[in-house]
Parts: structure tokens; C-alpha cells; sequence
């Protein structure tokens, strides 16, 4: 289930129930300029101790995430994405719009070609092209339009 970040507790004035009952008080929460003050201090305070790989995650990284990591090791190390990755797609990407611009022209010319074709009828198939030929059509009153032999009606030989 997705955090909201107790909303039904911030509404009353209190801190969400995570960082009210974390054991270690390593979950934090507060106005965000007051939350870099405090890492920017623990950071301070960890390479003081030595560890010279810790860092502030998610104050730069997609434009400031609004919430704030603090790493021992590099990114991907948590299954983040690396800080020179992490960016927010560009306004201006030329190639993007391009690319764009002819699929839309290519689906208007596809539309175009099919729209046009929708009324076109196929030809008959004619007997010189393998088609068999199609049957007479039956001529205004019902009657054949073709003689057909007698039977039996008294002339002929026999």
C-alpha cells in the first residue's frame, strides 16, 4: 500500500506515525529546508568520521525529489539511479520532435491512401484471367434469356 504520509495525522498537526516511532530516529520529517539543514549536518558529521563516500540523495537528483537519502555508498548500490542519470527529460530535444513530426506525416499519408481507396471497387474477374465466367443475368419478365432444349413437345425425331 502507497504511504500518504498519514494525511489523517498531518490534517491534526502530527508527524507521520513512522518518524513518531522509529526506534533509531533515523526516519525524519519536517519542512524540507529544515531536512537538508539536518543532513547536510549528518553528512558533515560522517565524513568527519571517515566515511567519504556519504551523500545527500534526492536534493538534486529529477529536479529535488522532496525527499531526502542518505547513502554510505554510491546510488546503484540501493538500486537507485546514478546522480548524473537522474535527470528530468529536456524542453528542447530537436531529435525527439522530429522524430515526432514524421510519424505524424507518415500516419496522415497512410490515412489519406486508405480513405481514397475505400471506394474503389474491384474488377470482375474476366475468363482470360482464370476467373470463371460469371451467369447471365436473367432477363426483365423472368423468362431465360436463353433458349433451352425442348422436351419432348413434338418436334424432333424419334
Amino acid at each position: 500500500q502507497k504511504c500518504t504520509f498519514c494525511y489523517d495525522r498531518l490534517q491534526n498537526n502530527l508527524k507521520p506515525a513512522c518518524a513518531t516511532a522509529c526506534p533509531t530516529q533515523s526516519i525524519k520529517f519536517g519542512p524540507l529546508d529544515e531536512m537538508r539543514q539536518v543532513a547536510a549536518d549528518r553528512v558533515s558529521t560522517l565524513h568527519a568520521q571517515g566515511l567519504s563516500e556519504a551523500r545527500i540523495y534526492g536534493d538534486k537528483e529529477y529536479g529535488g525529489l522532496h525527499a531526502l537519502f542518505l547513502l554510505t555508498d554510491k546510488p546503484e548500490a540501493y538500486a537507485l539511479p546514478s546522480t548524473e542519470s537522474a535527470v528530468l527529460p529536456s524542453r528542447n530535444n530537436i531529435p525527439g520532435y522530429l522524430t515526432a513530426v514524421v510519424t505524424a506525416v507518415l500516419a496522415g499519408i497512410a490515412g489519406l491512401i486508405a480513405f481514397r481507396r475505400r471506394g474503389e471497387t474491384t474488377a470482375s474477374p474476366s475468363p482470360s484471367r482464370g476467373g470463371a465466367p460469371s451467369p447471365p443475368a436473367p432477363s426483365p419478365g423472368g423468362a431465360p434469356s436463353s433458349p433451352s432444349p425442348a422436351r419432348g413437345g413434338g418436334q424432333g425425331g424419334g
